[in-house]
């Protein structure tokens, strides 16, 4: 089994040479350095170009990416037999590279880079586009255009592609996906919404470059003409939802938060003789959060996300904002998903979550904190970082990531944190009880608690 999230020595880049029953390591760096990219020369298969990425990843999910400069860029023209690394004209402190081989000219590359340099999201510090001429030896920058340089929303590196035919053609999948005439030098958008749709990766036709396949957090396009129009999304039911819940009302709708397209309630049966993207509708809550229909008024569904609460009016298409955090401060944290939930004993109680957990009885027009902070005072740095400590960790603190109410009592509720800590309250939140059992140490992130709808036993968590 190979250990994703801590150091393990089977990192490294492998090869097969009967189809997948035996490998052999043919790169290795350390056990935190792993193999993030390969690419084969299309006109020589000994030549090989292999990204090595030094990262971690923190529990919590916002800036949780450490990356370090322990990986590289390296080359072999013997099959993987030895490897160089590659360096001249790169940064110092490279930290992370996506790297593309042009099929008309094999020394031709373009790459994607990041640096130990720290940027904010839609910057391009610590970013930048480079190209060889000299099959990887040496290396420019070759453009200050930050727009194909820049992160996808989730953090992930853009990805470069050259046209099958001319090397000075070359396509960067990014937050919009950008195309370049001139080798790299300017940049043109050819897809995406201004605020972005994270583009992850594209296929060019090899025999018409003309023809192009994009693919998105909300599915896949193809162009005809080299990106200036493009197929719809529409016609694929490729939505990545979270956390689903159901409507009260027949045919009943499947709500969630959606990647990268906000939210969504489905309904279940459509007019038309089939679900189409008709009865997919938006309703106002974050692309993260949770949703929840309300039991009692098929009219309003609310969602959260953040310390953002939503409230939306079907009938008018009306969205409030509820949140009993108007002002973000200190003494309240939140993540980017929060849970919201009705309690299933009494329909009127509405709960949502940050580091206490809050109660409404009226629609979120008053709100009640019922629990203290119920994450760990001082949980410390997490193992999962390893070296790679990031700044600020050590005062790094949680939420509240799971809330189960029970099916049987009223009273009765179950809470987990994101470091490590599981919670119960038989009173309505008056008392709480620290039910944690000994293996869930310091950032061990509870994601779900399910109750049992027979007893008001410990439920199900993971």
């Amino acid at each position: 089994m190979v250990i994703l999230y801590g150091p393990s020595q089977d990192r490294g880049v492998y090869a097969s040479s009967d189809g997948g029953q035996n490998w052999e390591k043919l790169l290795y760096k350390d056990e935190n350095t792993g193999a993030s990219d390969i690419e084969i020369d299309p006109s020589n298969p000994d030549v090989l170009y292999a990204a090595m990425w030094e990262a971690r990843e923190g529990p919590w999910e916002d800036n949780n990416l450490v990356n370090g400069t322990g990986g590289g860029l390296y080359k072999t023209a013997d099959g993987g037999k030895t490897w160089h690394q590659l360096t001249k004209g790169l940064p110092k402190n490279l930290s992370q590279v996506n790297v593309t081989v042009a099929p008309s000219d094999s020394r031709r590359l373009y790459a994607t880079l990041a640096t130990s340099g720290q940027g904010d999201y839609g910057s391009d510090a610590g970013l930048g586009v480079y190209r060889s001429d000299d099959a990887g030896e040496t290396w420019d920058r070759i453009t200050n255009d930050p727009r194909p340089a820049l992160r996808i929303g989730g953090g992930d590196l853009p990805i470069p592609r050259v046209d099958p035919k001319n090397p000075d053609i070359v396509y960067s999948a990014s937050i919009v996906t950008m195309k370049s005439t001139d080798g790299g030098k300017t940049w043109t958008g050819i897809r995406g919404a201004p605020g972005g749709d994270d583009y992850q990766n594209l296929w060019i036709n090899p025999n018409n470059p003309d023809t192009i396949l994009l693919v998105s957090d909300q599915g896949a396009l193809v162009t005809v003409n080299g990106g200036r129009t493009w197929s719809s999304w529409y016609n694929q039911p490729t939505a990545q939802l979270y956390h689903v819940s159901v409507t009260a009302d027949f045919p009943y709708k499947v709500c969630s938060g959606q990647q990268e397209s906000g939210s969504v309630c489905i309904a279940s049966r459509g007019n038309d003789g089939e679900i189409t993207y008709r009865d997919w509708h938006p309703v106002a809550t974050i692309e993260y959060g949770y949703v929840a229909p309300d039991p009692l008024d098929r009219d309003v569904v609310y969602g959260a996300g953040r310390s953002d609460v939503s409230k939306y009016h079907w009938s008018t298409g009306e969205m409030q904002n509820i949140t009993p955090i108007p002002v973000r401060g200190e003494k309240f944290r939140v993540n980017r998903t929060e849970p919201i939930l009705f309690s299933p004993v009494d329909p009127h109680i509405l709960y949502y979550a940050a580091n206490v957990l809050f109660k409404t009885i009226d629609g979120g027009n008053i709100w009640q904190s019922i629990s203290p902070d119920l994450t760990r005072p001082d949980p410390g740095i997490p193992t999962s970082v390893g070296k790679l400590v990031p700044k600020g960790a050590e005062k790094q603190r949680g939420v509240i990531y799971a809330v189960a109410p029970s099916f049987k009592n009223v009273n009765t509720i179950w809470a987990g944190t994101d470091d490590g800590l599981l919670w119960k309250t038989g009173d309505g939140g008056n008392n709480w009880s620290n039910i944690t059992p000994p293996e869930l140490t310091a950032w061990s992130k509870v994601t779900q608690i399910t109750a049992s709808h027979f007893t008001t036993t410990l439920p199900t968590f993971q």
